[in-house]
């Protein structure tokens, strides 16, 4: 039976999944780190290193004699994330973290503003003005995921085009853009090769060091973000996944290629796109108001009514990014009671899902069938029940094995399937606990036009 290991190098630690063919999963291991890590803009690759090390040693002893089933391994982590290496292919810093905000003073004057152009161009623009005794050392920046690579490899230096994105790599014409062409920053990243590509084996290093066979194929991977989209189920064209977290994030598969102000694609290797985006709502408002400490009550109370009598537009903070730029604009909520804010803020959150569906579908073509939902809100049976009302679709509670998982069916897909679409359709579990209500749909189509106008009044107001 073949097995395929999933890594994932997240913010908050490392997670390694064994699955097989199917999707089942034969062994699992995580390591967190601390919180001062954590928190820190910057992180050390030498704890990065030993704590790899230890997650791949642990599901080794897991596996027992399986361990000769294991075909190939391929990863995961943050995007925008970078590592100067010297030659040796040694890190010679730490690495600075995707949320680390060094650099953002010197890529405004670079792309008027626009900082989603060439992200990580001014955590490199920085490095080379304030850490400039480093810069005489450095080979190449290496992503998050070519670390990974590299480490499993030993040798291996080259990057997949999902985590090259944020650097300046134009994923739909296949090269580095302009400007990182005529800044000369493009040839300090690796070379760009498609995730799924097998890249080496093992090297013998960590096969003695973790128990691993040395034959196990090194697979390029994905950021996390993608990653977990293709561990949610999200597996064909019309395949939608809305995360519904502290934010709102909504990312899925098309023939269609999107970018504008507030959405941007991934590229998917089976000719096919992953546009997505991120709104500053979500379930923070959840906990915000308190109404987390009773929220059976309030769920109880929202799945007798629905439909509440007045509008709730939850955003916490001033400003939003989808599905439109607005950077003056609040929430406001228009409701009288703690039960109708619980339940008119789960419609709110729901309107703004369906204007960024419908943004997708009229404005660029893009079909959408099927919507997963992931996230700690995302498997809320009464607001995945209106939230099918309101969108028109059926809402399946996403699977939860997380980034990780979505890395092991790349490693799959690169060397056991014919391609992703593939393994992802073959190792998702599929989820009977589909949400298909339809019956207020009319109802809540009157309330969403009617919600859009009460908006639009409400961001009129808030720029005079």
């Amino acid at each position: 039976m073949p097995l395929f290991i999933g890594l994932d190098l997240g913010t908050q630690g490392v997670r390694a999944i064994v699955s097989n063919e199917n999707g089942n999963i034969f062994a699992s291991e995580s390591i967190k780190f601390d919180m001062q890590m954590i928190s820190s803009p910057e992180q050390d690759t030498e704890v990065w290193r030993k704590s790899i090390l230890k997650v791949l040693s642990a599901v080794s002893g897991q596996l027992g004699r399986s361990i000769r089933d294991i075909q190939s391994i391929s990863v995961t982590s943050t995007s925008g994330t970078i590592v100067p290496i010297n030659e040796k292919l040694e890190p010679i810093y730490n690495a600075i973290m995707y949320h680390n905000n060094v650099g953002i003073s010197y890529l405004k004057k670079l792309t008027d503003g626009n900082l989603n152009k060439s992200f990580t161009f001014g955590k490199i623009l920085w490095f080379q003005n304030e850490r400039k005794k480093y810069m005489k050392d450095v080979y190449k920046f290496i992503h998050a995921n070519d670390y990974l690579i590299l480490l499993l490899t030993g040798t291996q230096i080259v990057s997949d085009y999902s985590s090259s994105l944020k650097s300046g790599y134009d994923v739909f014409n296949e090269r580095w853009n302009d400007l990182g062409e005529v800044l000369k920053l493009s040839s300090l990243f690796p070379k760009v090769d498609k995730p799924g590509k097998i890249v080496g084996n093992l090297s013998k290093q960590i096969s003695q060091e973790t128990g691993l066979p040395q034959t196990i194929k090194v697979v390029l991977g994905m950021t996390d973000g993608c990653t977990g989209l293709l561990s949610t189920g999200c597996a064909k064209e019309g395949d939608w996944c809305t995360t519904i977290g502290t934010t709102m994030v909504i990312k899925g598969l098309s023939q269609e290629y999107v970018k504008d102000d507030v959405f941007y694609s991934h590229k998917h290797p089976d000719n096919l796109w992953m546009p997505g985006g991120a709104s500053n709502i979500g379930a923070k408002w959840v906990s915000y108001h308190d109404f987390d400490k009773n929220i059976d009550y309030f769920n109880k109370y929202a799945y007798e009514n629905l439909l509440a009598e007045q509008f709730h537009y939850p955003l916490i903070g001033k400003g939003e990014r989808f599905p439109f730029q607005d950077q003056e604009v609040e929430g406001f909520d228009n409701t009288s009671t703690d039960e109708e804010s619980f339940l008119a803020g789960m419609e709110g959150v729901a309107f703004i899902e369906r204007m960024a569906y419908e943004k997708l579908e009229t404005e660029y073509g893009v079909i959408i069938k099927n919507i997963f939902s992931a996230g700690s809100a995302g498997q809320n049976e009464v607001w995945n029940k209106i939230r099918s009302n309101v969108l028109k679709k059926p809402i399946i509670p996403a699977g939860n094995e997380g980034s990780a998982f979505g890395a092991a069916i790349i490693a799959a897909s690169g060397t056991h399937f014919d391609n992703l679409s593939g393994a992802s359709i073959n190792m998702n579990q599929r989820n009977s606990n589909i949400v298909k209500d339809y019956s207020l749909s009319e109802q809540y189509d009157k309330r969403y036009y009617e919600f859009l106008k009460v908006l639009d009044k409400q961001r009129l107001k808030d720029k005079q």
